[in-house]
């Protein structure tokens, strides 16, 4: 039986939620995490992170699914009491691969400052000093953006990006080494057509489960305004240029997308 590694965030789930009824498995990881599973070919294909498909020319991107948005994205933001210029300390999200590298590439090209960085695990209650900034991804970032605590600024990344550039932000594709099967790809398009068309659905099961404080409404804006999951040229123009800034900050394998 395949098995297709994905995260364990709302926003993987009308790509995913219908793959079992495809005799598919899913393994889940943190976005951090997902690159070993596949290495260790515990998955046969993985919702990878951008910053691991640029990181290793062996891993090709299947090109027709994503995880992505045209400005707000609302689940992929940094916290701080001040302005961004303010930062002097970036604690970077543990879980995340993608949203690290794009916040050293705001910084860098955009915002014209070098804070230093340091990991942490983010938390719901956790306490933010002042002249640091806090990245903060996943579910635990949409509950922020939508509880908006007091003395809280809240910078959407993917916003960031989009304002400087116009193109979409790519945060993670369905990535392989070894190519999957014909049947495999039609499995992950039928499980997303068929999420797209019952996200009611989808949401109904996130709001049985209980594990994220945020309402109907807003999940719905999410998943149906927020999130891209159509691949097109212009992510792949906007996954270049990233490629392209990132190559001045570390080392990055790859010439261009998928190549």
């Amino acid at each position: 039986m395949n098995i297709v590694g994905t995260v364990p965030f709302i926003n993987s789930l009308p790509l995913t939620f219908y793959l079992k009824e495809h005799n598919v498995n899913i393994s889940f990881s943190n976005p951090s995490e997902t690159l070993d599973s596949l290495n260790l070919n515990k998955v046969d294909i993985s919702l990878l992170p951008i910053a691991d498909h640029l990181g290793n020319k062996n891993i090709f991107s299947l090109e027709n699914k994503c995880i992505s948005a045209n400005g707000k994205v609302d689940s992929v933001i940094i916290i701080s009491k001040g302005e961004l210029k303010e930062i002097k300390t970036m604690f970077l999200d543990s879980r995340s691969k993608s949203s690290n590298l794009l916040v050293k590439v705001l910084f860098n090209e955009f915002v014209k400052t070098t804070p230093n960085f340091s990991y942490y695990s983010p938390s719901k209650n956790m306490t933010l000093d002042s002249d640091c900034g806090y990245v903060v991804i996943g579910d635990l970032g949409l509950e922020l953006t939508y509880s908006k605590p007091i003395g809280v600024k809240i910078f959407d990344l993917s916003d960031l990006w989009f304002n400087e550039t116009t193109l979409p932000f790519t945060f993670a594709s369905y990535n392989y080494i070894k190519k999957p099967s014909n049947d495999l790809i039609t499995s992950l398009e039928n499980s997303y057509l068929k999420g797209v068309e019952n996200i009611d659905n989808i949401i109904t099961h996130i709001l049985d489960l209980k594990k994220v404080d945020i309402d109907k409404m807003n999940i719905e804006t999410y998943l149906k305004e927020r999130i891209v999951y159509e691949f097109t040229s212009k992510h792949r123009k906007g996954i270049n240029l990233f490629l392209d800034l990132a190559k001045k900050i570390t080392k990055i394998e790859r010439r261009e997308f998928n190549k």
